[in-house]
């Protein structure tokens, strides 16, 4: 099918395309083709190879999508985040493919590295996503269904969203959109048949023939270019054409593989090699396999110019002494910056502890929509020099969804031993003039019970932490002020009201004190 290619795309050496900011699309016309074939069977399958640049490409980056927008979809398989995703659309999922097929958070199905990435459909069963040959074992909640409100207007694209509004950033090496759903042996066949243009390197081992007056054998290798930069050297074996046996058994020691006239110090994956060829494991068609192995080999001048041998410290009863290369230690310039032993929960590890310390599913449609709006205002990664004010800002809201829910509900209170009246529907009562105390057994210590570490060398001090939220709830103009019927009736204080306006402000101080428990290092930092 005719692509376009748009925007900010390279070609890659190893064949695929490497999408920055760009998109490949064809025309609506040409598209039409996968519209009448898939419809026509009611199945299909997306085959890809994909390398995904990074894990944190978020709003279900398009990776391969036949639709009309962001809102409208025959089908999409998509990246976010660690997960991939799976739209199509259906008599059971509507015009933009939902509710999606998303691969569970915590398999991180999908990494920054070349994987083989398939979906299928099939009218009985519905969606499945396999990962490397594998079923990630994520199940189509809606089933099956058929194509009777597909749209033959839509057009395929690949890298990102029609509208370019979805960037995908990551190289495609292969795709194939099949007209059946492929079974999982099919899938875990094509996989280990791998992916781009591979070649079979022969060595002629000239001194062991001659030596030996043999027919000429050689050392024969599976090579392709990996990428922009290195050669795949991979599963190496012994063959002699026309010989149902090795002419004469010898040994094969230290092998490695050169360049250009050089050996390269690095990438020498075979340099421990210590073998015996014979009869035993030879073949007539395979020859007498070497190493499951596989190493880079840097590329230098290119596919075209660059030159490779090899050599042995071994063949047969040839030696080479191979001195490997020594260097001296290296002579630091840098800034002597060094590295934090503490570091930040990322956003998946936020969420998920969130969740454990109140109770509160993180499928729960507040908090769930609350992730989404702020997943991108969260830390990515676990360096602590990475932490930003916004990151912060993020935390907060999202602390505040789950301490929401958590106040509200009388199971998720009950099950953290939290004790404050409750009124006659099972809600946190208003009770204003609460002392510092019963607002301790209450709430305060079962909270931070349930909040800090424990056993840890270095940890939160308990006391210090209650001080806090003392001064967050009762903070008053002579400090930390309990309630005194003569000389203090009304202290000021967040958990103090008095007059209009007072209903619901028990519940609005436990949520505060509960979003600055979660909110702080001492649940963000690990």
């Amino acid at each position: 099918m005719p692509l376009t290619l748009i925007g900010d795309y390279e070609w890659q050496q190893n064949w695929g395309i490497k999408f920055n900011d760009g998109r490949a699309q064809a025309s609506v016309n040409n598209s039409s083709k996968l519209f009448n074939e898939l419809t026509g069977t009611g199945e299909y399958t997306i085959e890809t190879w994909v390398f995904p640049a990074n894990v944190t490409q978020d709003n279900n980056a398009r990776i391969v999508s036949y639709s009309g927008g962001t809102t409208a979809r025959n089908f999409t398989l998509g990246q976010s985040l660690y997960n991939y995703e799976a739209h199509n659309r259906s008599s059971v999922t509507d015009t933009n493919g939902l509710p999606a097929l998303i691969t569970d958070d915590g398999d991180e199905d999908a990494q920054a590295a070349l994987q083989h990435v398939v979906v299928t459909f099939h009218p009985d069963v519905g969606r499945k996503i396999y990962v490397n040959g594998v079923d990630t074992g994520d199940t189509d909640l809606q089933g099956g269904g058929n194509f009777n409100n597909w749209d033959s207007d839509f057009a395929l694209v690949l890298g990102n969203e029609v509208s370019g509004n979805r960037p995908w950033q990551g190289t495609m090496r292969f795709l194939a959109i099949h007209k059946r759903a492929l079974s999982a042996s099919d899938i875990q066949t094509n996989f280990d048949a791998g992916v781009g243009q591979k070649y079979f390197l022969m060595f002629r081992l000239h001194t062991l023939n001659a030596n030996n007056g043999d027919p000429d054998s050689f050392l024969v290798f599976t090579v392709s270019q990996y990428d922009n930069y290195s050669y795949l050297f991979s599963e190496p074996f012994y063959f002699v054409p026309g010989q149902s046996s090795v002419p004469t058994p010898f040994t094969m020691r230290g092998l490695r593989i050169g360049v250009n006239g050089k050996v390269p110090t690095v990438g020498q994956a075979f340099a421990t090699l210590d073998m015996t060829i014979d009869d035993t494991n030879y073949n007539a068609d395979t020859g007498h396999p070497v190493s499951a192995r596989g190493t880079l080999v840097g590329l230098e001048l290119g596919a075209d110019l660059d030159q490779f041998f090899i050599s042995f410290e071994q063949l047969g009863n040839e030696s080479n002494v191979f001195v490997e290369a020594t260097f001296d230690a290296p002579v630091f310039t840098g800034s002597g910056l060094e590295y934090s032993d503490i570091g930040l929960r990322n956003f998946m590890e936020i969420r998920e502890s969130f969740a454990q310390l109140t109770g509160i599913d993180s499928a729960t449609p507040a908090v769930r929509d609350t992730y989404d709006l702020v997943v991108q205002q969260l830390p990515s990664s676990e360096d602590i020099l990475g932490f930003l004010s916004a990151h912060q800002m993020g935390v907060a809201q999202l602390a505040i969804a789950y301490c929401g829910e958590m106040i509200d509900s009388q199971a998720a209170r009950s099950s953290l031993g939290i004790t404050l009246t409750e009124d006659v529907t099972g809600n946190v009562a208003d009770e204003h003039n609460k002392s510092v105390a019963d607002w301790d057994t209450q709430y305060i210590d079962p909270l931070l019970v349930a909040g800090l570490n424990s056993n840890l060398l270095v940890q939160p001090d308990m006391t210090n932490a209650k001080n806090i939220i003392h001064h967050l709830l009762f903070e008053d103009v002579d400090g930390i002020a309990e309630i005194d019927a003569t000389n203090n009736p009304v202290p000021d204080g967040l958990a103090r009201c008095s007059g209009a306006g007072c209903t619901g402000n028990t519940a609005i101080a436990a949520k505060a004190a509960c979003a600055a428990m979660l909110g702080s290092s001492a649940v963000t930092l690990q």
